[in-house]
């Protein structure tokens, strides 16, 4: 836990990942009039940041019209050369990135974060992401109290990266945000001991976040709500990003042809068998539920599906990974889950080759 005395670092934020989500939200903080800053790897990303003025472009395609919004953000290099850059603390770090590099990135800004900073965790498989953060980054610094806050986000918005111009994000699909802030010093995001922080004030980050109107935010009213959408939410994310990457489709093109609607209840199905209480839906309200998502995303080209297009490693290890995982301990069958999962790592591995053998 953190000392309520302890002096908030909050000045601003700084976004890791500038992928469709990252600069989405970076879009909506600065037009928030927030600072931000995006961190990238590269030097020559930042420099094409800076070269472009900084400018990050919103094109919001839904509500039967198409506006075109640019805001202004300054870049930095996650690793400079000591006196080339700044390097000052971070005070609120929303981690964007895929989830297999969430511990490296923020291992990569580790020296700027204080027990004062808050991550926000932004990932589709965020309930398996948060474990392995914990684990590997988090652990070491809670005995001694140099933990950083953690603020986890449900985000349901459709997002890709537009082509033309560089660092620009299509919001496709309309959408909304859940935040809540947990105990960064549990392990585990269903630990029951993360309800003690809804008898906490929000914190600025926090309350920035809920401010974003635009994105339709809104706190999780408890921590066993919290658990309900994220369990959701990876329900959502199993029923449609596999299918969307394996048939190279968007998302609305699975819900007008009976054979993927018929793989998306089975889904739902195995889904509620393995998590049916912390779900508190029934297998039809499931399907339901990502029924709605792909219909209100029906123009998005889910994250699965680009990283398959783009030959990248996807997230499905945090989605029908996760989810495979958890069935084998809890000895449940989830084989619709499981043939999904090995389709992606197999594509993933042909776009692979594919993308090497061109190369070569």
């Amino acid at each position: 836990m953190h000392a309520s005395s302890m002096a908030p670092v909050h000045a601003g934020f700084h976004v890791l990942g500038a992928g469709s989500v990252g600069l989405l939200f970076a879009h909506h903080l600065r037009q928030a009039t927030h600072p931000v800053t995006l961190l990238f790897r590269d030097m020559r990303a930042v420099e094409r940041l800076r070269s472009c003025g900084g400018t990050v472009t919103l094109e919001r395609s839904f509500r039967g019209k198409r506006e075109v919004l640019a805001t202004d953000a300054a870049a930095e290099p996650v690793h400079a050369a000591p006196g080339t850059e700044p390097q000052g603390e971070i005070g609120a770090l929303v981690v964007a990135t895929k989830s297999a590099d969430v511990v490296r990135a923020v291992r990569g800004v580790a020296h700027r974060l204080t027990p004062a900073s808050h991550l926000v965790l932004l990932q589709n498989g965020v309930l398996a992401v948060y474990q392995e953060l914990w684990r590997e980054v988090l652990a070491p610094l809670v005995p001694s109290g140099r933990a950083p806050r953690v603020i986890i986000g449900s985000n349901t918005h459709g997002a890709y990266l537009a082509a033309h111009p560089p660092f620009t994000v299509v919001h496709a699909g309309e959408g909304a945000c859940t935040f809540a802030e947990v105990d960064a010093s549990l392990p585990c995001l269903t630990d029951p001991g993360h309800a003690r922080m809804w008898q906490q004030e929000p914190s600025p980050v926090l309350r920035a976040l809920l401010a974003l109107s635009e994105l339709h935010a809104t706190a999780a009213p408890s921590h066993e709500l919290l658990t309900r959408q994220l369990h959701t939410k990876l329900a959502v994310n199993c029923a449609i990003n596999p299918l969307t990457a394996l048939l190279g489709c968007l998302n609305g093109n699975l819900i007008a042809h009976s054979h993927t609607r018929d793989i998306m209840r089975s889904v739902c199905a195995e889904l509620f068998a393995l998590y049916g209480p912390q779900l508190s839906q029934s297998t039809d309200e499931l399907y339901d539920t990502v029924f709605k998502v792909a219909q209100a995303t029906a123009q998005n080209k889910s994250s699965m599906f680009q990283d398959i297009r783009n030959a990248r490693i996807t997230e499905v290890e945090y989605l029908s990974g996760y989810v495979c995982s958890q069935a084998r301990s809890m000895q449940v069958a989830v084989p619709v889950n499981e043939t999904l999962y090995n389709a992606i790592k197999a594509k993933e591995r042909m776009a692979a080759d594919s993308a090497h053998a061109t190369r070569s």
